[in-house]
């Protein structure tokens, strides 16, 4: 056997402690086997190699690094998609493929995302931003911002009925809907508004009421307005404003039927009355007064020409318009004493509306004895 002095080992390749384990082993044979085995166990990358870790472990080749690419556009409609392109590299800078990424999205609410061959898509929820994360615990990851900002492409009006009532009201309901007909809610400023509020008024939430006017078969058109993020949209519905189905008398008023001077005002109104048993329920609405309503009353005995004492008061809401309606029933209690008489009966009061010996009025504070005022009228069924 060739003597182990003619190895060729230098000391300029292997540190000191590496040098001396070998001249151990060329002085020992028998345990050059563990010599060699703990070269194998200590030796490290040279300086600079693309391999070496942190821990001084040989790289495994996995990810080292990850570029996302995204589409720099705002998602405007909930369900609209983009694609998120992943290029994963080793330390070496070899391409990986990226189906084995973990993709989370910091806000679920605003957009989703869900891993692809290539990447991942993602798909806008509700408006806001999101940062869609691309990992590869325990080292790699990257982050691109996504934001959604929804437009209103159509705007959906709808009514319980078309033909409201007087002495009712009905709620509008409008929906602001995205490209993909979607719901938009959040953030959504909605207003209404009616192109005749002496016929039919609408609050800015959608309640509609309906007012006397001699126009009441005319179509009156209400109007929903929404607003988001810079952009409005609006839609219209028609409306008409009816009268009740049943009732058993009426009185149309009118500002030159007050007595014993006419108003000089354009105001008008109309009454209904309909008999239930021991009440006489009421509706009564008008339009076009000169300033708020004041007083609704109910007066009798008297013909057209007549000023007669009060029989009922009708409570009326705290209004700062000049057009309402009130509505309810009154009983036998609630008819008033006249001249310290006894109050008439339930009965009495029926007549006098029946035979058109009864009126109403509305008052307001220009005209306190009333400033229109109609004769109850019977209606035949």
């Amino acid at each position: 056997m060739p003597p182990h002095t003619s190895a060729q080992f230098h000391d300029t390749d292997f540190d000191d402690e590496l040098v001396t384990i070998f001249r151990l082993a060329l002085v020992n044979q028998t345990r050059i086997g563990v010599a060699l085995l703990l070269v194998a166990a200590t030796v490290t990358p040279a300086c600079g190699s693309d391999e070496k870790t942190g821990t001084g472990v040989l790289d495994s080749g996995g990810p080292a690094t990850i570029a996302l690419t995204a589409p720099r556009d705002t998602l405007i409609a909930s369900g609209d998609t983009r694609a998120v392109l992943a290029v994963v590299k080793n330390s070496s800078g070899t391409v990986l493929s990226p189906t084995s990424l973990v993709w989370t999205s910091s806000a679920p609410n605003v957009a989703t995302v869900l891993a692809t061959n290539d990447g991942a898509i993602v798909t806008a929820v509700g408006d806001g931003t999101t940062s869609i994360t691309a990992s590869a615990p325990p080292r790699a990851s990257s982050t691109v911002a996504v934001t959604v900002k929804r437009r209103i492409a159509t705007l959906s009006i709808t009514a319980p009925t078309t033909s409201v009532v007087y002495g009712t009201t009905t709620q509008l309901t409008a929906v602001a809907l995205d490209s993909h007909l979607k719901p938009i809610v959040d953030g959504v400023a909605l207003t209404f508004s009616s192109s005749d509020p002496g016929t039919i008024s609408v609050s800015p939430s959608g309640l509609a009421t309906p007012i006397f006017s001699f126009l009441t078969n005319v179509p009156i058109t209400v109007t929903a307005s929404a607003a988001l993020n810079g952009a409005a949209v609006s839609n219209s519905i028609e409306m008409k404003a009816s009268p009740p189905s049943v009732f058993d008398e009426a009185a149309l008023m009118l500002s030159e039927y007050v007595k014993p001077i006419a108003a000089a005002t354009p105001g008008y109104g109309v009454a209904y009355f309909a008999v239930v048993g021991n009440s006489i329920n009421y509706t009564v609405t008008w339009s076009l007064l000169s300033a708020k309503a004041t007083s609704v009353q109910l007066h009798g005995a008297g013909t057209s020409t007549d000023v007669s004492g009060m029989l009922v008061e009708f409570a009326i809401p705290t209004s700062t318009t000049n057009f309402g309606t009130v509505n309810g029933s009154f009983t036998a209690s609630d008819i008033r004493v006249q001249g310290g008489q006894p109050a008439i009966s339930l009965d009495s009061l029926v007549k006098l509306l029946n035979t058109g010996n009864a009126y109403i009025d509305v008052r307001t504070a220009a005209y306190p004895s009333g400033e229109i005022r109609g004769q109850s009228v019977h209606v035949a069924h």
